[in-house]
């Protein structure tokens, strides 16, 4: 993959996620992707937003219940 995208297997693995749960990311808007061949490309920038979300909202669980 390019240094500015990563697959949809990458964020998958990344996030620690199924690949379906990256596509249902990027079919509720969640996530934003583009369009490429028969896949989708996520830009880096893009993929930050969604781990920094996904960490504060973690971050708020854990405080809320301890």
């Amino acid at each position: 993959m390019s240094e500015k995208y990563f697959s949809t297997a990458e964020v998958a693995e990344m996030l620690g996620i199924s690949r379906i749960a990256v596509f249902k990311k990027i079919q509720s808007g969640k996530l934003a992707a583009m369009k490429v061949g028969r896949g989708y490309v996520i830009d880096k920038k893009d993929f930050l937003d969604l781990h920094k979300e996904m960490l504060a909202k973690e971050r708020r669980k854990a405080s809320s219940t301890g």
